[in-house]
């Protein structure tokens, strides 16, 4: 094969794969992620998220406040941020961005984290109804 034929196909291989790359130059934008802190409770929360490569440090985000981050998803879709929030009494982790599970998902993901459950803002209903469990 002739190397005009193989820059063909190559060319041809990644344009196909663009709908799921998340590379910077095939993603128009950046995910961002905020975390609120929506507790009844009105206490503080302690959170300190990390992925494979970084460590976000430790926030304290008081009643009401919230704490965000930035982001490119990579290239095969395995980025993966784990929180694990801490308030008096209680230690709870959890995934606040999952690319296999978010990429179609958010780009704006937005938590509102409860004693009883993170949930996900749904930007179809205008409601935080994407609830899971601890």
């Amino acid at each position: 094969m002739d190397s005009s034929k193989s820059s063909s196909l190559l060319l041809v291989a990644l344009l196909l794969l663009r709908g799921r790359c998340e590379s910077s130059i095939f993603q128009k934008h950046k995910t961002h992620v905020l975390i609120r802190n929506d507790m009844q409770e009105q206490l503080d929360m302690t959170v300190r998220c990390k992925s494979k490569d970084d460590d976000l440090g430790v926030h304290v985000i008081p009643p009401g406040g919230s704490y965000g981050f930035n982001f490119r998803p990579n290239f095969f879709c395995t980025t993966l941020f784990w929180c694990n929030f801490e308030w008096p009494g209680a230690s709870r982790g959890y995934k606040v961005y999952d690319c296999q599970r978010d990429y179609d998902r958010c780009f704006d993901c937005t938590w509102s984290i409860k004693s009883s459950s993170p949930c996900l803002y749904n930007a179809k209903t205008s409601q935080y109804d994407l609830c899971d469990n601890w």
